[in-house]
């Protein structure tokens, strides 16, 4: 008998001004490149250490996601990831990007790295411009969810 598994991986963005209301939310789905299914390989098999998600870095690229991927096309800032929920079935990470980060910049692909830079996950999002004309925090929530199959 064989069993596979599935992971998915998506992406909940955030937006809220500083008053704490929402101003936009965006769900997106995550490509797992090859090497992220590598670390996730290696940490059920126990054959490396420090595979857990560390940071994440924002950019400016407009190339879509492949497996192939180990960077992001235009890295302009990185944030270390806050705190990390596990629940049956899955995990999640989480990240804050505060309105007086990085501004000025233009923000189109984000990616999830452990914390020897190794990419884990990397998808396009909405644009996210930092601007101090209109500040807000953006939040946001990497989920990891395995399912069995037979």
């Amino acid at each position: 008998m064989s069993h596979n598994f599935e992971l998915k991986t998506n992406l909940q963005i955030v937006s809220r001004d500083l008053e704490g209301n929402v101003l936009y939310v965006d769900n997106v789905h995550n490509l797992v490149v090859s090497a992220g299914l590598d670390l996730i390989r290696n940490h059920l098999l126990s054959t490396m250490t420090a595979l857990a998600p560390h940071h994440f870095c924002l950019g400016g690229g407009t190339t879509a996601a492949a497996s192939t991927d180990v960077t992001l096309q235009s890295t302009l800032y990185d944030v270390t990831l806050g705190d990390s929920t596990i629940r049956s079935g899955g995990v999640t990470f989480n990240g804050t990007l505060y309105s007086t980060d990085s501004l000025g910049s233009t923000f189109k692909e984000i990616g999830i790295f452990t914390s020897s830079s190794q990419m884990i996950a990397r998808a396009l999002i909405s644009t996210i411009i930092k601007s101090s004309a209109q500040p807000k925090n953006e939040y946001f929530a990497w989920s990891f969810d395995f399912t069995a199959s037979t």
